[in-house]
């Protein structure tokens, strides 16, 4: 069976989050490496900025592995609160979750969640910020 999440396209649909909620490397909870700063959905989903990872051997590893491009996807922990089906598409469409997390992920169950940059720092920037941690 398919999913189709539907998002609001407004700030009303992620105004209840806890942005303390942690970002993870690969859904594991064991490796977190920081916290949302922001956290939005536009008209392509769900948009996040987070403080600079923590200085762990796997955040590093996490860094090379986005700089050399093997690391290009994001992925998101929730629940769902609200879903129906749809006959027509048969799928379960969800209208709401409850988001637990979000992460850094080698392969997405969704393609179209890239890795857009880090905001303004280069890579050697970044791990300069992490240092200072």
């Amino acid at each position: 069976m398919k999913g189709i999440l539907k998002f609001k396209n407004n700030d009303s649909s992620v105004k209840d989050v806890d942005i303390k909620k942690g970002i993870l490397n690969q859904h594991n909870w064991s490796q977190p490496h920081g916290k949302f700063n922001v956290l939005s959905e536009d008209s392509k989903g769900l948009y996040f900025e987070s403080e600079p990872l923590i200085k762990t051997t796997y955040s590093q590893d996490t860094l090379k592995l986005y700089e050399a491009g093997i690391i290009k996807e994001h992925s998101v922990g929730f629940i769902t609160v609200q879903s129906e089906f749809d006959t027509n598409e048969k799928a379960r469409i969800i209208k709401e979750i409850k988001l637990l997390e979000g992460s850094n992920v080698t392969l997405g169950a969704n393609e179209n969640t890239p890795f857009t940059g880090f905001k303004s720092m280069t890579l050697e920037q970044t791990n300069s910020q992490v240092n200072k941690i």
